[in-house]
Order: structure tokens, then sequence, then C-alpha cells
């Protein structure tokens, strides 16, 4: 893509931009937001320090420039931004939208953003409004590892501004990063000091990068002191005068010839995947045992189990409940109207019943959706953003046959806030859309997570290259890299591996199953977490995706040390064994099961499914009551026919007398001897002191 380059003489806009250049991105204008009248100006936004070089570095890289002034301030200060006049995020706008004028075949932004969430979204939120891809490279790096890399792929970049506890301006300004770097290690080791400076530490210019043509030369200086702190003096270098200057050597290959050879001396990591963390041994790929063929069924008479209905709220002291069976009525759907005009009626009907809790959209933690064509998907999505706009929930997505004119079904997993429920706290959203090494950006309406009570629901992870936002090839390498991206989500979160709770892996292959499992263990081997591998449950869906092959979708608790997993085994003659993976210090927890076809008979006939799910999770709740706000039931479809189907209705009528919103999905295969999969998730009330 052509992009506009953002730059405020740093380090960071700069190495991004090599990143994107490696990538095959080309600069096509470079644009800076400069100051009014002062050097050092109070933004929580953008880097001021050393705006006297711009025009020398666009001179240098031989782009041209467009700056606008400052005008604006801090006004909208909150982590979701919207338009706020006066506020110096609209300056960005104005200044991208200058750069569109003149240069309309610009379709994307670099920004040079790490760790900052507040910077990053207020970009994102820019570049979305305006139409831009937001490229982000450096998001979530290592710092360290950063460090290193910039050094390294010969970015010859000094400090500037200095305002640190251990960096002093007599003494470290126009030091450049390789002198700093052992000085920076130290202060982190000492002090817990960002060594990019993302926490305010320093700034710095950039003299010399292998995207300059020339080489920047400062003829005249001086140090400006702002404070005299004796612990974390503050000062910044005013440059008076500088020239371009001829490098010794000039390298006539391409820029990005440049640009991937200076990453490939600096880093392991390819720029076109990215690091790979973790990697897959493809020795270790068992086969499925799985060779039964998919069995096409009529799903209509599974239609009755439908209709959009909530968990039992009476005397619930929980902060979630769920929603299921969101879908076309039978009159409805007999219209065969459109997908669009389908979603339409289906998410009013969910906004409605919401309301009448005094919940509305922003409350949604997840949703599932269910979908009979994914290629109606871009009509359906159209419809679901204009409800879920702000902090979208985290979305699953899969392809399924469904009942007959029926092109969507939804569930969803809503956070119900204080003092409604009785439970503190308030939800947080990680929606990244900018392109990345870290993870795939958002395909969609959708967050990378959603966070409420001590548990993080993610979306579901499709073996998207995030810096290109290509498909890996083979259904192993999708399996490797959608995991990894996985792990950068929960690492995000505050959280790892060994806090899942819950782990479904979708793939559109019975052929897939063994690998799914193989792939799995080998990640949770990987990471010390062998014990999670009891959550996991791998369904067979008719389609994925952006076509993918291979799909994981994690809830994950806050606190990964809190988490006990444990499997009971039921003494009847069912003989069902129940995977429970439960978050002492949050109160979450999730519980299922495997069942084959007469073991769906025999419970269906018994009635005992609630005391059995009761049994199953009175360990981890203790004196407590758990209640199970949301069950999803997987039906193989062969399941779905005749006195099967009359067995799964039996099923879902014995959970929604526990109070629980139970969602019926009809997949292609389950594998193992299944036929039907039961995966509850519920909840218990933990004292904020810890007792139960």
């Amino acid at each position: 893509m052509k992009f506009v380059a953002l730059v405020s003489g740093g380090k960071d806009s700069i190495h991004c931009m090599v990143h994107a250049v490696a990538l095959g991105h080309t600069p096509v204008v470079l644009a800076n937001l400069q100051p009014i009248e002062v050097d050092e100006m109070d933004s929580y936004m953008y880097q001021t320090v050393g705006h006297e070089v711009i025009e020398l570095i666009a001179e240098a890289m031989e782009l041209p420039l467009v700056r606008r002034r400052i005008e604006g301030k801090a006004l909208n200060t909150g982590m979701a931004y919207s338009h706020t006049d006066g506020d110096e995020v609209e300056d960005l706008t104005k200044l991208l939208e200058d750069v569109q004028r003149q240069y309309p075949e610009v379709e994307a932004v670099s920004v040079g953003a790490i760790l900052s969430n507040y910077q990053r979204i207020r970009v994102e939120t820019v570049c979305r409004r305006l139409g831009l891809v937001t490229l982000g490279f450096l998001w979530q790096r290592d710092q360290a590892e950063l460090l290193d890399e910039m050094v390294a792929s010969n970015l010859h970049a000094i400090l500037i501004k200095v305002a640190s506890i251990g960096l002093s301006p007599a003494k470290h300004v126009w030091k450049s990063l390789a002198e700093v770097r052992t000085t920076l290690h130290s202060l982190n080791a000492k002090y817990g000091v960002h060594v990019c400076g993302e926490g305010g530490e320093f700034e710095s210019l950039v003299l010399d990068s292998v995207l300059y043509r020339k080489r920047i030369v400062i003829d005249e200086s001086e140090i400006v002191m702002h404070s005299d702190d004796s612990f974390a003096p503050v000062g910044y270098l005013k440059v008076r005068s500088a020239h371009l200057e001829d490098k010794p050597r000039v390298d006539h290959s391409s820029d990005q010839a440049r640009a991937v050879a200076a990453l490939a001396a600096a880093t392991a990591a390819n720029p076109e995947h990215g690091n790979p963390g973790w990697v897959f041994d493809q020795s270790d790929v068992l086969g499925s045992g799985d060779t039964s063929a998919v069995i096409p069924a009529d799903t209509a008479q599974l239609m009755p189990l439908l209709g959009l209905h909530r968990s039992n709220e009476n005397d619930r002291t929980s902060s979630f409940w769920g929603l299921a069976g969101g879908c076309l009525d039978a009159a409805t759907a007999s219209k065969q109207m459109s997908p669009g005009d389908a979603a339409k009626i289906v998410l009013a009907d969910v906004c409605q019943l919401l309301a009448k809790r005094g919940l509305k959209p922003e409350h949604v933690m997840q949703t599932h959706l269910y979908v009979a064509n994914m290629a109606t998907f871009a009509e359906i999505n159209r419809e679901y953003e204009r409800v879920f706009r702000h902090n979208p929930p985290a979305r699953v997505c899969v392809g399924c046959q469904l009942p007959p004119g029926q092109p969507l079904v939804m569930d969803a997993i809503v956070f119900v806030p204080a003092p409604v429920a009785g439970a503190a706290g308030a939800a947080d959203f990680l929606h990244v859309q900018g392109r990345s090494h870290w993870a795939p950006a958002n395909i969609g309406p959708y967050s990378q997570y959603g966070c409420a009570s001590g548990q993080v629901m993610m979306a579901g992870q499709i073996g998207l290259v995030p810096a290109t936002m290509k498909l890996r090839e083979t259904t192993a390498q999708q399996a490797e890299l959608s995991l990894n991206s996985a792990l950068a989500v929960m690492i995000a979160a505050g959280t790892n591996p060994s806090g899942a709770l819950a782990c479904l892996c979708m793939v559109t292959s019975v052929d897939h199953v063994g690998l799914a499992r193989a792939v799995f263990a080998s990640f949770l081997q990987h990471h010390a977490a062998a014990s999670a591998g009891r959550v996991l449950q791998v369904v067979v869906v008719d389609e994925l995706p952006a076509a993918a092959k291979i799909e994981w979708h994690f809830v994950v608790a806050k606190d990964a040390s809190g988490v006990a997993m444990s499997t009971m085994t039921q003494e009847d003659e069912t003989g069902l064994e129940w995977h429970l993976s439960a978050s002492a210090s949050s109160g979450n927890g999730y519980v299922w099961t495997a069942l084959t076809e007469a073991q769906v008979g025999q419970l269906a006939s018994m009635s005992a499914l609630g005391s059995m799910l009761g049994a199953a999770m009175a360990g981890p709740s203790g004196d407590a009551t758990p209640e199970v706000y949301l069950a999803r039931l997987y039906c193989a479809r062969e399941a779905a026919r005749g006195k099967g189907a009359d067995h799964i209705a039996a099923l879902s009528q014995n959970l929604r007398e526990q109070g629980a919103a139970v969602s019926v999905i009809p997949v292609a295969m389950l594998g193992g001897g299944a036929t039907v999969h039961i995966g509850c998730h519920f909840t218990w009330p933990v004292d904020p002191d810890g007792d139960e």
C-alpha cells in the first residue's frame, strides 16, 4: 500500500517506516504536527522537541512533507475517543485530510506507537473515520528486543530530551541509543524505566537511517533545562541549525532491499511473519482417528429450540448473564428475507432485550455468530456494526447449516455491572484495528478481548499473518500462527495459557481434528500449561472467516494462578466425563462433556442433567451455589434427526430449567464418536475479601 508516515523525528516513527517499507509498502509523503511558538508543549499525543529538524528529515528521505500546527488541547482523555471539537486529536484529522487532498493515492498511515493504548486508539479512530489503514508495526513489541533491533539496524538516533531518574540532561542528551543502551537496561532493572522511553523517560531524534539518502548533521544547539529536580532533572536539546551531508558509502539498492537487509541483520524474525514465538514440530502430528463421512442433514427439527431468550435473573448475584437463540421467528423465516434484513431484526430483538434490563450493546462482552452462508457475511456485518460501534464485543463467527430461512443465529455473554448484579468493577476491551507484528487486526467490528469480573473473553483467532493480513497456506501453519496470536492477546490482557477456562477449536475438515489436538498439546507443553489440555473442545464446522481451516477461541481467567482443573466421571450408566476449569479468585468457570448418541438418549430420559452439573460444579464453588448463565450444545447434524432431535430438545429444556440461556448449534461433526458437546459457562458469588 502507499502510505503517509506520521513522523515526530523520533526513533519509533522512523523505525516503523523501516518495517513498513520492508513489507513492501511505499512511503508517499511525511506528515507532522508542530507546536506554536514553543519547542516543548504539554501534549498527550505528540512529540514536539526536535521539530526544527523535521524538514531536513523529509529532505534526507527525498519525500514531500505536509505539516500543520497543533491548535487543540487534550480535552477528551478517556480511553474511548469520539470527535471532540478543540481536542488535539482533531488536529491530526485535519492533517490527514490535507494529505488526502494533496496525495489521494495514500491508503495507509504508519505510526510508531509501542505501548500506549491512548495514542493507538486515537490514531486508529481518525484513520477509520478517513478510510485509512493503520500500520503500527512496533505495537506491543518487547522493548528490550526492540531497542537492540533499532541499534543493530543502523538507526542512528540521539537522546534529545530526558525526564527520568538516572538520566541527566548534561550527561545523556546528545548520546546515541547505542551509547545509552547499557544504561537504559540497567535503569530498567533497578527502577522499571522503559528502555524505549514509553513512560516519557526520554525523546529521541533520528540523524540517520537506512531510509535516509543523506544524514543530518547538527551545527549549533543548546541544552534547555525544564526542571532541575535532583532525582529526575528534565532538559531538552534546542537545535539552532543543522544541515544534510552525504553518507560515506552510498547504497544504491531499493528502499525495500535496504530495509529488509537492515532488519535481517538486527533480528532473526522474518519481517513477513513477525516473531514466530513457539514453533510446532509437524513430525508430532498424529492421525485424527476420525474417518466418518460428514452427513448432510435437515436441521429443520432444531427450529423449535431457537428463539431469543436470556438466562434467569431471579435472585442472581453474578456479573454475567447469557443470551441465546437470537434468530428469526418461524413466520418471518418463511419469508426468505435477505441476510441483511434478517440481521437487522435479530439485532433489534437483542437490543430490546438488553434495554428491558437497562443495558446497552456496550455491555455485551462476547458474541457467537452462526452464519448459514459465509458469502453473506459482509451484508450481516454491516448491520452488526451499526449496533456495536464503540468497544464492540469479542466475537466468534462460523458457518453452519442452519434451519431453513435462518441466515444467522446469535448468542452472547453480557456483563451486568454494579449495582445491577451487586458486582464491582467495569468492563475493559482491547480493540486493535491497525496492522502490526503483534496479532491480527480486526477484520470486523469486534474487539480482541472483553474483560470483566476477572474473566477475559477472547475473539476467535485464525491464521492471518498480523503484518500482512494474509492467511498462511497449510492447516498446520494456520494452527501454529493463530495460537501464537492468541497468546499475544492473552499477554496483552495480563494472563497466560495456564488461566484457560475454555478453549474451542473449530476446524473445517474432520481430517484436521487430530492435528488440532496435537498442536494444542505442543503449545501447552511449551508454555508449561499441560494441565490446561482438558479444556479443549474440537468441532467440525462448514466454514470459517476468510476461508480459514482452523480457528481458536479462548476464555481465560485474568488471574491464571488461581485456576484449578479437574475431571469428574459420572458414577451411573452414562459414565460421562465432566471436564471442569474454575477460577477461585473471580468465581468464574466452565464445564463441558462429550456425549455419544447412546449417552444423549440416556441423559435425556433421566432428566438429571441439572443435578449432574451441580455435582460437577460443587468442588470449586464450595458452599456457594454455582449458576450456569450460558450453555452451548454443539450437535453433530446426524444427531438432529428423528429421536435425536427430541433428545436434544430434552437436554435443552433441562438446562433452561436450571436458569441457563441455551444455544443449540448444528455442526458438521464432533469426532471421537461424540454426537453432542455440552459446554456451560458458570459463576458463583465470591466475597471481595477472598471468602466465598
